[in-house]
This record gives structure tokens, C-alpha cells and sequence, in this order.
């Protein structure tokens, strides 16, 4: 003889298993941090923008996702972004941030550290220990 559970019973155990799910997916979530890599270089000067003296160069912040697939099957969704700003060779400083973008390096001591890096390597290079330092997000 095949016995019947009540419907409350069972749609409780559902509504239980749902809810484990729910948790487990977001200690999933929780669990995988993005790894950053962050790098700055000299790129050309675009669309409207117009530098008119030649002692200023423009140069892209760019920040990847190295684990990127590994967040996404997590349920999680990679930020990654650019930032530019203008050196100035004459004073060995970052002068200004160019448009929009979303790597935000804050404060005096962040540009200066990015303006010394730029300084000792022109080309660009490695900088995520600075970003990682200085960083201001800003997710809008």
C-alpha cells in the first residue's frame, strides 16, 4: 500500500531545500574574489581630445580580470575598466584624469605614486601594487 505525504509537508522540504540552494550559491559567490592585473601605458590621443603641448602624454590605466571565468561560474560578474590621464614630462606628474572611466586612483599620494612609476618607466608596465593601494571604486 503506497502512503501519501501531505502537501505542506513537502512543499516545507521544498521550501527548505530552495533556501539551502539560495545560501549555498551565495558562499559560492562569496568565496571566489576577483585577482586583478593592472597595467598602465602611453596610448594615442582620441576622439575629442586634443593635447597641445608636446611635454604631455597620455597614458591608459587598464585593469583585467584574471580569473574572470572562474567568477562567472560562481555567479559573480568581472569589473574590469580603464582610466586615462595626462603626464606631464616637464613636472613628472600626472596632471589630470581625461574623460570617464572606472579604475580611480584617489588622492595626492595615489597619483604621485602612479606619477613616479610613469617617471621611472616611461613605456608603462606593471602597476597593480599601486592600484591595490589607491583605488577608489565607484560602480555606478
Amino acid at each position: 500500500m503506497t502512503t501519501h505525504r501531505p502537501i505542506a509537508e513537502i512543499e516545507a522540504e521544498l521550501k527548505a531545500a530552495l533556501v539551502a540552494e539560495r545560501l549555498a550559491k551565495e558562499e559560492l559567490r562569496k568565496s571566489v574574489k576577483p585577482i586583478y592585473h593592472h597595467t598602465i601605458a602611453q596610448v594615442p590621443i582620441m576622439g575629442f581630445d586634443r593635447v597641445y603641448d608636446a611635454s604631455c602624454i597620455m597614458y591608459q590605466l587598464t585593469g583585467k580580470v584574471l580569473n574572470a571565468e572562474e567568477m562567472k561560474a560562481a555567479g559573480n560578474t568581472p569589473f574590469e575598466g580603464s582610466m586615462r590621464y595626462l603626464y606631464n614630462t616637464l613636472s613628472g606628474n600626472i596632471i589630470m584624469a581625461v574623460g570617464g572611466g572606472s579604475v580611480f586612483i584617489e588622492g595626492l599620494d595615489g597619483m604621485m605614486a602612479l606619477s613616479e612609476f610613469i617617471h621611472n618607466n616611461p613605456a608603462g608596465g606593471y602597476v597593480t601594487p599601486i592600484v591595490e593601494k589607491y583605488r577608489r571604486f565607484l560602480l555606478l
